[in-house]
Parts: structure tokens; sequence; C-alpha cells
């Protein structure tokens, strides 16, 4: 039986949305977990389409560094230990007040 995913796997795996599971930094980021997995989870996730259907990944403004990956980590989990729910529903609330937010500063304008 495989291993539960961490928030921390999970917050590598949506922080590269960029890079498919053929990606050879996953061996850095995720080490133990094979290509199916990491597939796998990437749907599970949100960030890659299921079967028969393509996700444009947006392209970052700037690569991300090392020093960032690890920030970002260490939010996402502060970020969990704070809301008290798991990773991908923090980011799926995340995701809905930012749109949110943005919709009524359109209406403001």
């Amino acid at each position: 039986m495989a291993s539960r995913w961490s928030d921390e796997e999970n917050a590598a795996i949506l922080a590269n949305p960029e890079h498919g599971a053929e990606w050879r930094g996953w061996t850095r980021l995720l080490p133990g977990r094979s290509k199916s997995a990491i597939k796998q989870r990437r749907v599970a996730l949100g960030v890659a389409a299921k079967q028969g259907r393509r996700k444009r990944a947006q392209e970052p403004s700037e690569p991300w560094t090392d020093e960032q990956r690890v920030a970002l980590v260490r939010l996402a989990t502060e970020m969990v230990d704070a809301c008290g729910h798991d990773l991908r529903e923090c980011l799926q609330e995340l995701a809905r007040v930012i749109g949110e937010h943005r919709r009524d500063a359109r209406c403001r304008a």
C-alpha cells in the first residue's frame, strides 16, 4: 500500500503545475513517488486535466527559486494548520475568495 500524500508533497505538486509527471525534478521534490503516482495525484489535486481533457498551465512571470518554493511550502503548511482543512480545500477556498474579490473590485470600478 502506498503511503499517504503529505501536505508538503501536495504543495510541491501545486507549486509546479507546468511540469508533467515525466519531469525529472520530481525525483528531487517527491523522492520515492512513481511517475504514475504523481500523474494520479496531479489529477486528484486538479493540477492536471482528467484523461481526454488538457488543461493549459499558465507560465509564471519569473521562474520559481528554491527559496520561494520553500517559503510556499512553509506558508501552505501554516495555512492548513490554521484553517483545519486539507491543502486542497484551502486552495479551493482561496481561489474562490480571490475570484469573488476580483469580481467585487470590477463592479466597484
